[in-house]
């Protein structure tokens, strides 16, 4: 019996038509398929950042000596890509003029390990400013890839936000968990 929504069709064409028809079901099972395992994967990978975050933050928090001051507010940052929210990053920090150690201007690049997507992390430069170098951090266990976040101090005041006082942009190798400062930001 023919389907009401079917075209009326015999022989040959009514076979193309039933295997395009069970071929356009199946890719669509296959992508529903796929997006539910990579759903499963982010949470998962996303449930053990969560511990790693954790860490990261507490350790952003140490870097600006955030338990010196109670009465501001410290805001950490989790990066994740743009294109696929994977947290992992080969990061690169382009130097502008005016940068110094403790005071970092230019822009913090992160290239995303899973989808390879270039994200612009952190940026404090302006027209004015020219790029020196680029610094391309690397753990002691040789790799490159890093879960990253930055931690900032705003001033407050019993509660009331003031003004940016400092931060800190961190990375934690995700071959080693090692912690590791990248920048400060004044």
């Amino acid at each position: 019996s023919m389907n009401c929504l079917s075209p009326p069709m015999k022989g040959i064409h009514r076979g193309i038509y039933l295997f395009i028809g069970g071929l356009r079901q199946f890719m669509e099972f296959r992508r529903q398929f796929l997006r539910g395992i990579f759903r499963r994967r982010r949470f998962i990978r996303g449930r053990r950042g969560l511990g790693r975050m954790v860490t990261l933050e507490d350790f952003a928090g140490q870097c600006i000596r955030s338990q010196n001051h109670p009465g501001d507010i410290h805001r950490f940052t989790l990066f994740s890509c743009r294109e696929c929210e994977s947290e992992a990053f080969r990061p690169a920090l382009e130097h502008h003029t005016g940068s110094e150690t403790y005071d970092f201007k230019g822009i913090v690049w992160g290239e995303c390990t899973s989808c390879g997507y270039l994200n612009r992390l952190f940026t404090f430069t302006g027209e004015s400013r020219q790029a020196l170098r680029e610094e391309h951090p690397v753990c002691e266990c040789g790799s490159r890839e890093f879960i990253t976040g930055m931690c900032e101090r705003i001033e407050g005041e019993e509660g009331i936000p003031g003004f940016f006082d400092e931060g800190v942009i961190v990375g934690k190798c995700i071959s080693c968990n090692r912690n590791r400062i990248f920048a400060f930001t004044d």
